[in-house]
């Protein structure tokens, strides 16, 4: 954290010009704040806040910050930063973007298991193939440092290779590919014996979209993704204080599964935006048991599977004054259903917010 803040005042020094600033604040209320079987409700603030430095030249230094704040759970009360440092250089054939940052998360002392510090490097390369065809590749280095449990620390190396293609039809085709592999930095305990052979995941995934105008202000979107684990296996802990949908013990490379997604999006009247859109997907644990609600295995094969469908609603409204900062109101609805074969994780949520963002 002191090296964070100490690379804030050097680029905060080096920044010569005033930063561009957007903040973001939320309310919002959950029937379901764990998404479980035993649901328990709560209000929940989020402030997020942008800074970017123009310094000269293709460079940009930036930095964010988020706050979440919990009306009833006040202990889950938890502050992220990340300082960066960005470069873009943009020409006929094509573009060239890179960069690197810092990133650190603190919580109070119940879930201080979740602090990290850590780092990320990413460069991508962007070329006009046709005047209808975009190709894109890149590359991204991202170290994570758990200070208070440092065998969960890893470093994730993922390539991924991109293709959109503009038809005449007024349809656009997006297909992406990557490939991951996140790597335990330690040794350390894990659930089944023997299985810290699996210091190493490796993980693939794709995605294909498409999109099409329906007129001038509408536009409808297709999204299919799907994942596959290659080898290795996560490390999950288990006790009262850890949280397996937290990513310190269920990301990506905890299972693999599929997406289907649809998505209606139309600019209406008074500068406002309607978003509409569902999803249906599943999980299948790679090599996580289902426990019954007394946290005892349902059987030595039987290996959690969720099933979910998700519900989304968004209304935003833009405001531009004559003079002043422009502003940003948004309402939000969604809800979730899980379908697990592991009793705690089968339920639904729902979750209402309200947003005002502004920039100047």
């Amino acid at each position: 954290m002191k090296v964070l803040v100490a690379a804030l005042l050097l680029g905060l020094g080096m920044a010569r010009a005033q930063p561009a600033v957007r903040l973001n604040l939320y309310s919002s209320y959950t029937d379901n704040l764990f998404q479980s079987s035993q649901p328990h409700a709560d209000w929940v603030n989020l402030l997020y806040v942008d800074l970017d430095w123009g310094l000269g030249g293709n460079t940009g230094l930036y930095y964010t910050g988020n706050a979440s704040l919990f009306r009833e759970y006040s202990e889950l009360f938890n502050h992220a930063h990340v300082l960066g440092l960005n470069y873009a250089r943009d020409g006929r054939a094509g573009e060239l973007r890179a960069g690197a940052s810092l990133s650190a998360r603190l919580d109070r002392r119940l879930y201080d298991y979740r602090d990290f510090a850590g780092g990320g490097a990413f460069v991508e390369a962007k070329r006009y193939l046709r005047e209808d065809l975009v190709g894109r590749a890149g590359y991204t280095l991202r170290l994570q440092e758990y200070l208070k449990v440092s065998r969960q620390s890893y470093a994730e190396q993922s390539a991924n290779a991109r293709l959109t293609r503009f038809l005449p039809s007024r349809t656009t085709v997006d297909l992406r590919a990557e490939l991951g592999v996140k790597s335990y930095l330690r040794r350390g305990e894990v659930f089944l014996p023997g299985a810290d052979r699996g210091r190493h995941l490796v993980q693939g995934s794709g995605d294909l979209k498409l999109a099409q105008s329906l007129g001038q202000r509408t536009g409808l979107q297709l999204e299919y993704t799907r994942q596959h684990s290659f080898s290795g296996q996560g490390r999950f802990l288990f006790g009262p204080l850890y949280d397996f949908d937290d990513e310190l013990f269920s990301d990506r490379y905890s299972y693999q599964g599929q997406t289907l997604g649809l998505t209606l999006k139309h600019l209406g009247l008074w500068d406002s935006q309607l978003e509409l859109s569902g999803q249906l997907g599943s999980r299948n644990y790679v090599e996580r048991l289902a426990l019954d609600l007394d946290g005892f295995p349902l059987g030595l094969d039987q290996k959690r599977r969720d099933r979910w469908q998700l519900l989304k609603l968004e209304l935003i409204r833009f405001f531009q004054p004559a003079r002043g900062p422009g502003l940003e109101l948004g309402l939000h609805w969604s809800y979730r259903r899980t379908n697990s074969n592991d009793p705690y994780y089968d339920a639904g949520v729902n979750t209402y917010s309200a947003g005002l963002q502004t920039s100047f």
